[in-house]
């Protein structure tokens, strides 16, 4: 799987092929659109799915939305907010990883080519974004992912 670091925007790489891709998009299951959900959708012009809008999520779940014919949002619940004293890491490396073991029985089912992903999980999230990345190529390692893009 080859690495791919851009700062192009995702919504400009992904336009035009007909390679099936995944969009991971984190998220917590309290409030819609408190991490990047927001972000992705106004950019692909539509509404979050409504099983994301009415919380029927907990943490570790995987919930897939389909955005264009060889698009996928993976969105993964692995993120407990708010942050306070005693949640002190709201960005749960531990859920992650499991939405990622999740992840990748839906790429081997579906022969996806391409994940494609920003920098998440860090700043107030307070995740470590190179075990972040780590987790990523070690999971999806040995899949049909010929790609990773990672947006900075």
């Amino acid at each position: 799987m080859k690495l791919i670091t851009q700062s192009k925007g995702v919504f400009k790489t992904c336009e035009n092929t007909t390679v099936t891709k995944v969009l991971i998009n984190i998220c917590d299951y309290l409030i819609y659109g408190r991490t990047d959900t927001n972000y992705f959708y106004r950019n692909w012009y539509m509404d979050p799915p409504n099983d994301y809008k009415e919380n029927q999520h907990q943490l570790g779940d995987v919930f897939y939305s389909k955005i264009l014919s060889y698009h996928i949002m993976a969105n993964m619940v692995c993120v407990e907010m708010p942050k306070t004293t005693y949640n002190l890491t709201p960005f749960k490396i531990n859920v992650f990883k499991k939405c990622c073991e999740k992840l990748k029985e839906f790429i081997i089912k579906n022969d996806v080519k391409e994940i494609h992903a920003p920098v998440f999980g860090t700043k107030i999230l307070e995740g470590d974004w190179s075990l972040i990345l780590k987790t990523m190529q070690e999971i999806f390692e040995n899949t049909s992912v010929e790609r990773l893009y990672i947006y900075e």
